[in-house]
């Protein structure tokens, strides 16, 4: 059985790259929110996103393309 948090980690890396996300791109179900509010911070503390307002992230590596191109 896979975990929450695998099944958000997959769902962030089938979005697009140049694309803020928060909670409600991901198809959680209500119950879900609490448990899933911790995925995307431990995901955001090994570096994998990062977290631009409450409940906004952005994948890392477009971050670094937008940086680039300035």
């Amino acid at each position: 059985m896979i975990s929450l948090a695998q099944t958000i980690a997959q769902r962030i890396d089938q979005l697009a790259e140049d694309v803020s996300f928060g909670y409600d791109q991901l198809g959680l179900s209500k119950e879900q929110y609490q448990t899933a509010a911790k995925a995307p911070n431990r995901l955001q503390q090994k570096g994998i996103i990062r977290k631009i307002s409450k409940g906004r992230f952005y994948p890392k590596q477009t971050l670094y393309i937008c940086y680039k191109q300035m």
